[in-house]
């Protein structure tokens, strides 16, 4: 069977994005830019890997980006990818927890997140703290989607030749919440809530700031 040549065994996943993964963030991002409307500000990547989402969105936009991992090869390997793409100098980046975010209150006015949130232990607590650091008028786009439905194919055959396996096959490993529970989170937290959830563009929240 055919393996990846991980170059990083502490993040094997800039290895998967770089090789597997790639052809959706372009796809997302501009998904996301159409659906949140925000194309210039600041823009926070939570969960941020090796910044590939938060690339493409730069890319698209004015935005400026700080890009937060808490694992600290995720942080090293998105800063040299900025530098690469010469969008280091609109960047910053930063080794935390979702939990904890060493921002001010009413900082940015994205905030994006893919494939992140369904590893988040704590979810109340996880978005108090996006939402706390999202400006009045600022809106998230936190969720996962493998782009279209035949990149999404795709993929899955990759993975499956590779070995691998996606978070969307090992559903009972989520810390994800229902639609529903995240509706009622909203109303605890008081942010408007729409939920994107169709085959095409895949499964996102976008709280309202």
């Amino acid at each position: 069977m055919e393996k990846i040549d991980f170059t990083n065994p502490d993040y094997e996943f800039d290895d998967i994005a770089e090789q597997v993964f790639y052809p959706i963030y372009d796809v997302i991002a501009q998904d996301l830019l159409e659906e949140t409307g925000i194309v210039s500000g600041s823009m926070l990547d939570v969960g941020c890997g090796g910044g590939h989402l938060g690339f493409a969105v730069m890319a698209k936009s004015d935005l400026t980006g700080a890009f937060v991992d808490i694992n600290a090869t995720a942080v090293r390997l998105a800063e040299e990818r900025a530098k690469r793409l010469g969008v280091r100098e609109r960047s910053r980046f930063y080794r935390a927890d979702v939990v904890s975010l060493p921002f001010e209150d009413r900082s940015f006015d994205l905030v994006i997140s893919r494939g992140s949130m369904f590893f988040w232990e704590d979810q109340e607590r996880a978005f108090s703290e996006i939402l706390r650091v999202l400006k009045p008028g600022g809106k998230t786009y936190i969720g996962g989607g493998l782009g279209r439905s035949w990149q999404r194919k795709a993929i899955m055959e990759r993975m499956d030749e590779l070995g691998l396996v996606c978070m969307g096959r090992q559903k009972d490993a989520s810390m994800a919440l229902t639609d529903g529970e995240y509706r009622s989170l909203a109303e605890r937290l008081g942010h408007p809530l729409s939920i994107v959830n169709d085959g095409e563009r895949g499964h996102w929240l976008v709280f309202e700031g």
